[in-house]
């Protein structure tokens, strides 16, 4: 294991515009390796700015968009439209159309939010387990998805993965 590398940036779009080209690297690289990336994106406000930095034109030419699939490390148990849900920032810099009007890059079913309409919380989290062996991701001897990329935001309150 390498030392870590410690990058200080100017500003937030700074670390949005990094972020985009580690993720685009990510990508590149596990599609050459596997065909596919799997990207476990986080939760909440965080990754809306690295969401735009992904659709700006000179990066999107870039990302490998029809073999990326896109899943979620948390979010609430409610429905994808409430404003409480996260994959609500996704839907709107993501699969929405650009302010320019391009379409988006990615196919809605490649985004995987967690099944809220489910009877209650356990039997959502078996479904997307299943979802995820499903979809090929591969998992651990324990049965836990292993992940090209995970994306870890943190909140205002420190907490990360909705974790204190």
């Amino acid at each position: 294991m390498s030392d870590p590398t410690v990058r200080i940036l100017r500003d937030a779009q700074g670390v949005a515009e990094a972020a985009a080209d580690r993720v685009i690297e990510a990508a590149t690289a596990a599609v050459a390796a596997r065909g596919v990336f799997h990207l476990c994106t986080t939760g909440g406000s965080t990754p809306a700015a690295l969401y735009r930095a992904l659709r700006e034109p000179s990066r999107t030419t870039r990302m490998p968009w029809a073999q990326t699939q896109i899943w979620f490390g948390d979010d609430r148990f409610v429905p994808r439209a409430d404003p409480l849900s996260n994959v609500s920032p996704l839907d709107a810099q993501l699969l929405s159309a650009s302010a320019d009007g391009a379409p988006s890059p990615l196919s809605p079913s490649a985004v995987h939010p967690w099944p809220t309409t489910a009877a209650d919380a356990p039997i959502a989290v078996s479904a997307y387990l299943a979802e995820l062996r499903d979809a090929g991701v591969p998992h651990t001897q324990r049965g836990f998805p292993i992940f090209d990329l995970v994306l870890i935001g943190i909140g205002g309150d420190g907490h990360c993965l909705s974790v204190f």
